[in-house]
């Protein structure tokens, strides 16, 4: 996704829902093939399942990354959150102030590849954004 496209659908969305100040958009996670294991807990991903953004503004590549985690009920029942990629970095940079404040959610909407074809797994995702007040 380049920069203009992701500006484009912010603005069609801000105008769309004025009153509430909340817009959607599509995206994906990036860069689960460099992480040990993201591969396979992408694979365990649910249509509809909420993952959690973290920030991680002392991020050696890039200070507006924000990882991507998923939760997951281990043996004794207990949860853990892993890191499982990242937004892409045209989206961190335009969404990371809303992540701070907690105003971002983030849905599991397709999981892709996986397959003889295609074989890394992808995860397209639906981002919720509710602000408050402008950030831009």
């Amino acid at each position: 996704m380049n920069e203009e496209f992701i500006d484009s659908q912010i603005e069609a969305e801000k105008e769309a829902t004025t009153v509430a100040n909340t817009f959607k958009f599509n995206s994906k996670i990036v860069g689960s093939t460099f992480i040990p294991g993201g591969q396979e807990a992408l694979k365990a991903l649910s249509i509809g399942q909420a993952l959690f953004l973290v920030r991680e503004p002392d991020n050696e590549f890039d200070q507006n990354a924000i990882a991507v985690h998923a939760e997951y009920v281990l043996e004794d029942s207990t949860f853990e959150q892993i890191r499982i990629g990242y937004l892409p970095k045209e989206t961190a940079a335009k969404i990371c102030n809303d992540t701070q404040n907690g105003d971002v959610t983030c849905i599991v909407v397709e999981i892709t590849g996986g397959t003889t074809d295609k074989s890394n797994t992808g995860c397209n995702i639906l981002l919720i954004v509710e602000r408050k007040d402008e950030k831009n």
